[in-house]
């Protein structure tokens, strides 16, 4: 990609010598005595193969998140709808990046965003710019200005432990980047396994080159009370060897269009309890239309601890920090485009005290605070829309929270409230109350909560008129039945009703400039279902998820004529299916395939009127084998095929009326390699 930045940011060099000493300095500091736990001495006497690729619970291959409410639980117990995609999964399933990994998630749609960026739906709901937060290991990757998170190639599969996904508000726990949901990945460190690996993968779609990625990551462990983890990672490809025909019946190939370049480097260091780690994500793509390209940048911090101070009472804090280039074009000369550039860091700190007073009741309470400021590197006289015109533009926000949570034999009891105020939306508190209960074979939860769309940045700039962009709020009401059959079996079923009002809406002003503005009341409901099996040779997921538009609610993502009455930009129903067997200890045969609805979307007439079309069902099949040619399954080669039908896979826009469609690649053949170092 001509003209692009280098792959690491100079002012990146300084945090990285940063962080560096200081885990040198813990890692001197720490030298001594100690005896392991017993936890501890079983993780360091066991076969690290062993360990590689399992699940945190190696009884059940189902691990236990912390996601819902600072407690490790299993997802069937935690208070909110949370489904967990172990690493075992991952592999079983042969997923490559995020985007496959949440198309697992029946409650999760994929569609269109700004500058043809790939984002999230949530319920039916576009969950992009600041609706769903998405943290690595904690660590917010959401950009500062406008709080979304383009899919990409940004965060690598190859050390990823497992990742955990909350589908409903999350406010109280997570703040105004939660309104629909959270994805926190979590990335394997030496209590998973230790040892290095080096992996490659390739592949081809249309007879043309599609995508190349390489990675070394690994744990180790540098003493009793010592480890240490890393990842480095380059993928370059296009997004699109699509050949496909435009609104106005131009043929058009995408491949020198849409290409992309990623990297990745993750550093991660513990000391007992103390948890420090440092994250650089970049990527640069075409966004398909113009000569330009977009830039997303991240490198961010993070220092942990959840320490007991006396009996009962514990502390959870954190501390973290980033420096972003948020969503900047590059590769132009246009000053609209390059007067929308910003540089912006986030300073933030989050303290929660932890107090059990007695067995089963836990009361949390604490305060969590950001300094944001984003700095316009250039403005144009009749473009820049930045307040007060000034160069840096300071964004602090400051909330506090508490909840407490109730288990006995009927149950675990949750209440919770949050309040957040930020110096330019103003104040938003919400609350949320849940109940989960789980009687042998059987669980059940019921939830409601409410969570609030904090204006950003980038949409109280543009807002239609200055001053008068509300936040929206988001209610849900939610339930859950599941059942276990054995320790491999389980059966969940969720049912939802959400309901924003005051949603906040880009629309087009009488000038042709976009703006954001609250629109009437929307709403969707509907269920989700799946059924996943682990057992030690196979791992087996199938699921389904419908939702539609709610009676009764008439407001629309667009506010334009004719869309009110169904679901727009989103698959109204999605089927998933994925199956990974072990046929020998040398061949692991793989096979995922999913199914989604058309879609309903709008589109401008040459008079210029709206009209509602209906795009085609997608089928989509993949299957793979991974060959292990040596007993101690070092090395790893797969050989799979992706989108075997060859089905346009048309990703359009919930929001934007007559955005171009991004079509993916077709059939495409691919080939990994991976050789583990075990120590």
């Amino acid at each position: 990609m001509k003209g692009s930045p280098s792959i690491i940011h100079p002012a990146s060099i300084k945090w990285l010598a940063l962080f560096s000493a200081l885990s040198w300095a813990y890692h001197v500091a720490a030298q001594g005595q100690y005896t392991p736990s017993q936890e501890e001495q079983r993780l360091l006497e066991a076969d690290p193969r062993s360990l590689l690729g399992t699940s945190s619970d190696a009884r059940t291959y189902y691990a236990t998140t912390r996601l819902a409410d600072m407690e490790a639980r299993d997802e069937r117990e935690a208070p909110a709808q949370v489904q967990v995609i172990t690493s075992r999964q991952l592999k079983a399933y042969g997923v490559r990046n995020l985007q496959e990994a949440l198309m697992l998630v029946p409650g999760i749609s994929m569609a269109l965003g700004r500058d043809a960026s790939i984002g999230a739906g949530i319920h039916g709901n576009w969950a992009m710019e600041g609706q769903c937060l998405f943290m690595l290991d904690g660590k917010v990757l959401n950009e500062a200005d406008n709080g979304s998170f383009a899919l990409g190639n940004r965060v690598p599969m190859a050390n990823v432990e497992r990742i955990e996904i909350l589908t409903g508000p999350s406010f109280v726990m997570h703040g105004g980047m939660a309104a629909l949901g959270v994805v926190n990945i979590v990335t394997r460190t030496a209590e998973h396994g230790t040892g290095s690996a080096v992996d490659m993968q390739t592949g081809f779609a249309n007879g043309q080159h599609a995508y190349t990625t390489t990675t070394a990551s690994g744990a180790h462990r540098l003493s009793g009370q010592q480890d240490l983890s890393f990842l480095i990672s380059r993928s370059t490809g296009t997004r699109s060897n699509a050949d496909y025909l435009l609104p106005d019946s131009t043929r058009m190939n995408a491949a020198d269009s849409t290409g992309f370049a990623s990297n990745s480097f993750q550093l991660a260091y513990r000391w007992k309890s103390l948890k420090a780690s440092a994250a650089y994500v970049e990527e640069r793509f075409h966004p398909g239309m113009g000569d330009h390209a977009v830039l997303q940048r991240n490198m961010v911090f993070g220092l942990e601890q959840r320490a007991a101070l006396v009996k009962r009472l514990e502390l959870y804090w954190r501390a973290g920090h980033s420096d972003q280039a948020p969503w900047n074009y590059i590769n132009t000369g246009s000053p609209a485009l390059l007067s929308a550039n910003t540089s912006s860091t986030t300073t933030s700190a989050k303290a929660i005290l932890i107090y059990k007073p007695v067995e089963g009741l836990a009361l949390r309470a604490g305060v969590d605070g950001s300094l944001r400021t984003s700095i316009f590197e250039q403005r144009h006289d009749t473009l820049a829309r930045h307040f007060d015109g000034s160069h840096a533009i300071p964004f602090p926000s400051m909330a506090w929270l508490a909840e407490a949570s109730w288990r006995s034999k009927a149950g675990v009891l949750l209440a919770g409230f949050r309040q957040e105020q930020h110096s330019l939306a103003g104040t938003f508190g919400a609350p949320r109350f849940a109940f989960t209960r789980v009687a042998r074979r059987f669980h059940g939860k019921i939830g409601w909560g409410r969570s609030y769309r904090i204006p950003s940045l980038f949409t109280l700039d543009h807002a239609s008129v200055p001053g008068s962009l509300l936040g929206a709020q988001v209610t849900s009401l939610e339930g859950e039945l599941g059942l276990r059959i054995g320790k491999a079996v389980r059966i969940t079923g969720n049912i939802y009703q959400t309901t924003i009002t005051d949603p906040i809406m880009a629309t087009i002003d009488s000038t042709g400039r976009m703006v954001y503005r609250n629109g009437t009341p929307t709403g969707t409901e509907g269920i989700d279902a799946r059924l996943q099996i682990e057992t030690k040779r196979m791992s087996l997921l199938v699921a389904a998820g419908l939702v539609r538009r709610m009676d009764g609610i008439t407001g629309s993502a667009t506010d334009a004529p004719g869309d009110a009455a169904s679901l727009q930009g989103l698959p109204p129903v999605r089927l998933i299916g994925a199956i990974g067997y072990e046929a020998a200890p040398w061949l692991t045969l793989r096979c995922r395939g999913s199914w989604q609805s058309g879609i309903q979307i709008l589109r401008y007439t040459s008079e210029g009127h709206v009209v509602q079309e209906t795009t085609a069902e997608q089928a989509l099949l993949y299957a793979g084998i991974g060959i292990h040619p040596d007993k101690e399954r070092r090395l790893s080669v797969d050989l799979s095929c992706g989108n075997i039908l060859d089905t346009p896979q048309l990703i359009v826009s919930p929001a934007h009326i007559d955005q171009t469609p991004l079509q993916l690649n077709g059939r495409q053949w691919q080939i990994g390699v991976t050789y583990n170092f075990v120590r």
